[in-house]
Protein backbone atom coordinates (compact mmCIF):
# COMPACT_ATOMS: atom_id res chain seq x y z
CA UNK A 1 0.00 0.00 0.00
CA UNK A 2 1.06 3.92 0.17
CA UNK A 3 0.02 6.19 2.90
CA UNK A 4 -1.00 9.91 1.83
CA UNK A 5 -1.78 12.07 4.41
CA UNK A 6 -1.02 15.38 6.63
CA UNK A 7 1.47 15.51 8.88
CA UNK A 8 -0.84 17.25 11.16
CA UNK A 9 1.57 20.95 11.40
CA UNK A 10 -0.41 22.39 8.47
CA UNK A 11 -3.71 24.22 9.12
CA UNK A 12 -6.62 23.77 6.67
CA UNK A 13 -5.46 21.48 3.15
CA UNK A 14 -3.11 19.18 4.29
CA UNK A 15 -3.37 16.13 2.06
CA UNK A 16 -0.76 15.76 -1.02
CA UNK A 17 -1.90 16.61 -4.64
CA UNK A 18 -1.48 13.99 -7.27
CA UNK A 19 -0.53 14.77 -10.92
CA UNK A 20 -2.52 12.72 -14.08
CA UNK A 21 -0.53 9.75 -15.31
CA UNK A 22 1.85 9.97 -11.62
CA UNK A 23 3.09 6.48 -10.65
CA UNK A 24 3.35 5.89 -6.85
CA UNK A 25 5.58 2.63 -5.79
CA UNK A 26 4.35 -0.02 -3.37
CA UNK A 27 5.29 1.47 0.12
CA UNK A 28 5.85 5.38 -0.55
CA UNK A 29 5.06 7.79 2.18
CA UNK A 30 3.99 11.02 0.96
CA UNK A 31 2.58 13.59 3.77
CA UNK A 32 1.39 17.10 3.76
CA UNK A 33 0.03 19.42 1.58
CA UNK A 34 2.42 19.11 -1.57
CA UNK A 35 1.85 18.48 -5.22
CA UNK A 36 3.34 14.84 -7.32
CA UNK A 37 3.11 16.86 -10.75
CA UNK A 38 2.04 14.88 -13.71
CA UNK A 39 3.21 11.84 -15.03
CA UNK A 40 5.67 11.97 -11.74
CA UNK A 41 7.46 9.01 -10.08
CA UNK A 42 7.59 8.43 -6.74
CA UNK A 43 10.24 5.07 -5.82
CA UNK A 44 8.84 2.82 -3.68
CA UNK A 45 9.48 2.67 -0.09
CA UNK A 46 9.83 6.68 -0.49
CA UNK A 47 9.46 9.22 2.10
CA UNK A 48 8.44 12.39 0.20
CA UNK A 49 7.66 15.82 1.99
CA UNK A 50 8.22 18.52 -0.92
CA UNK A 51 7.07 18.87 -4.17
CA UNK A 52 7.50 16.37 -7.00
CA UNK A 53 7.82 18.42 -10.16
CA UNK A 54 6.14 17.34 -13.34
CA UNK A 55 7.74 14.64 -15.77
CA UNK A 56 10.27 13.61 -12.12
CA UNK A 57 11.60 10.27 -10.85
CA UNK A 58 11.45 10.61 -6.85
CA UNK A 59 14.01 8.33 -5.06
CA UNK A 60 14.33 9.55 -1.60
CA UNK A 61 15.35 6.63 -0.18
CA UNK A 62 18.72 7.43 -1.61
CA UNK A 63 18.19 11.12 -2.13
CA UNK A 64 17.96 11.05 -6.51
CA UNK A 65 16.50 13.19 -8.71
CA UNK A 66 15.97 12.09 -12.25
CA UNK A 67 14.53 14.25 -14.95
CA UNK A 68 11.95 11.94 -17.01
CA UNK A 69 11.12 14.65 -19.78
CA UNK A 70 12.87 13.67 -23.21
Amino acid sequence: GVTLGGTGREIGDRHPKIGHGSLIGASATILGNIKVGKCAVVTAGSLVLKDVPVHRLDGSTQRKHLDLAG
